[in-house]
This record gives structure tokens, C-alpha cells and sequence, in this order.
């Protein structure tokens, strides 16, 4: 029922990011991008913010695609973490914390598949609940979600540098 209602434009934006996500990035970059967006894809009122707001996660594809430094992955997450947490944040707040808590956690996921290290998934998760906390105090203050997603994804990338 309540895909009945979502934008074609939404869907269709959905599967181009998740598809250059695969052919970019690989399956990781697909995973996280496929279910962030169909997570949020009912919510959508306008896909034109959707479209904005995913546009940061191509920034950070093309920034992979020029460095190969898979480090990126990360800030691509978090922009995603954030979009959720705007999106589903207009249903209740708890909805949103725990959307974007999901994303964290499929990241999680995907990196102990990569065999990354208990300090370094530590590290990573910490920057991800400052970042996330912090682009959420932007949203609810300001109510933009695609400057809350650029805020919460340069955050995960300046803990990446420090």
C-alpha cells in the first residue's frame, strides 16, 4: 500500500545511485545505497529532495572512483544514515534515530564481512553517532535535510583524516 503512492521519479532515482553504487564501487557501495533508499523511498513527498540530498553520496563515489582510497565508503554511508534519519524523522523522531541507527548498522555489517578490526569498527562508530548526532541537531533546527546529509557525511570524512 504504501508504495502506491511513491514517486516514479523516487524509485527511479533509487535504482540509478544503487546501480553506479555497484558499478563504481562494488557491492558494499550497492548494499548500503539499495536499502538506505528503498528504506526511505515511501516517504517521499518530493523527489526532487531526494534526488538532492543523493547526490552527496555520488560526491563521495566519484571521489572513490579518482583516490581508490576505499575510506570513502564511509562518508557515503553516513550521508545515507543522515537521509534516512530525515526522512523517517517526519514520522516520529524515534523512527528516524532508529533508520539511521539501521544504516550504522548494515555498514557494521558489511565491514566485519571486509574482516575490518574491533578498533577500527570502534572508531568508525563513534565518529558515526557524533556525525549523525550532529547533522540531526542541524535538521531539526533548520529543517534541511541536504545540508544536514553534507554536515553528518564531511564530519565522517574528517574523522576518517584525524
Amino acid at each position: 500500500m504504501l508504495f502506491k503512492q511513491v514517486p516514479a521519479m523516487a524509485v527511479l532515482t533509487a535504482v540509478s545511485i544503487s546501480s553506479l553504487g555497484y558499478l563504481l564501487g562494488g557491492w558494499a557501495w550497492f548494499l548500503v545505497a539499495i536499502v538506505s533508499m528503498l528504506c526511505v523511498v515511501p516517504f517521499v513527498k518530493e523527489p526532487l529532495e531526494l534526488a538532492a540530498t543523493s547526490w552527496i553520496s555520488l560526491v563521495w563515489l566519484m571521489a572513490f572512483v579518482l583516490t581508490e582510497d576505499r575510506r570513502l565508503f564511509f562518508p557515503f554511508t553516513i550521508q545515507f544514515a543522515v537521509q534516512a534519519l530525515g526522512f523517517w524523522t517526519r514520522r516520529s523522531k524515534l523512527s528516524g534515530i532508529l533508520a539511521a541507527f539501521g544504516v550504522v548498522a548494515l555498514f557494521t555489517a558489511i565491514r566485519l564481512a571486509q574482516s575490518a578490526t574491533m578498533i577500527v569498527l570502534l572508531v568508525e562508530l563513534l565518529v558515526a553517532g557524533i556525525a549523525i548526532w550532529v547533522a540531526r541537531e542541524y535538521y531539526c533546527r533548520r529543517g534541511k535535510l541536504f545540508f544536514a546529509a553534507s554536515i553528518g557525511s564531511l564530519l565522517a570524512f574528517a574523522g576518517l583524516v584525524f
